[in-house]
């Protein structure tokens, strides 16, 4: 899908300054792909415009992270995005276009988020395995998952590493595959945020791409 600008000015999409009139300037378009990004997924957003050395920056944001536009083209720059496994209908897009002399583009979309096809994995466990934990096992899981959403925070201030082909950390099959909902005891307790891969105790796990270890 794609929306192009200034020429949406009419339908209050668009905030011109700096001059920009609709129907007159650098022409910027906006496109994702796939058309329907899946909830879990990755897409791609895509900015084009026919003036890029004119081009300072672009900023964007999609469920409330920040997008890393590179340039890929003589006039394309794309960067990617997630949608989120548990998002519903449309999502908002907004991108914002720099331009010399301080003027910029500002347009919001609405992504059309598509429903994922994730298994539910059932198990029957003891009781004590299904309840909910205790009060010190919850304290040390939310103290972990803040450290994780700090980790995923910094990162966004940091180059991109990885380049090229991402490869399995091991040869082998999975055993639970990424946005799979367990069950335990006939009740939907968790959603599986990553991929297991089956191997003995001990066995070497390349690293999927260049990067590092932060936690």
């Amino acid at each position: 899908m794609k929306t192009t600008f200034p020429a949406l000015a009419a339908a209050a999409l668009l905030t011109l300054t700096a001059g920009h009139v609709a129907g007159q300037g650098p022409r910027v378009e906006v496109r994702w792909q796939p058309d329907y990004p899946v909830q879990g997924r990755l897409f791609r957003v895509v900015v084009e415009a026919d003036a890029a050395n004119r081009l300072e920056g672009i900023r964007g944001e999609f469920a409330g992270e920040p997008l890393h536009f590179v340039r890929t083209g003589d006039t394309e720059f794309s960067a990617l995005a997630a949608a989120p496994i548990d998002a519903e209908g449309e999502l908002l897009l907004p991108v914002v276009a720099f331009w010399e002399g301080g003027a910029r583009d500002s347009l919001e979309m609405a992504v059309p988020v598509r429903r994922g096809s994730y298994r539910l994995e059932e198990l029957t466990v003891a009781p004590r395995y299904g309840a909910p934990p205790d009060s010190a096992t919850l304290a040390r899981m939310r103290r972990e998952s803040s450290r994780a959403r700090a980790v995923s925070r910094a990162s966004h201030d940091t180059p991109r590493l990885w380049n090229g082909t991402v490869a399995h950390p091991r040869d082998t099959r999975v055993t639970s595959g990424f946005g799979d909902g367990r069950q335990f005891n006939g009740r939907v307790t968790s959603r599986h945020m990553g991929t297991d891969f089956a191997g003995p105790e001990g066995a070497p796990v390349r690293a999927a791409a260049r990067g590092v270890v932060a936690l």
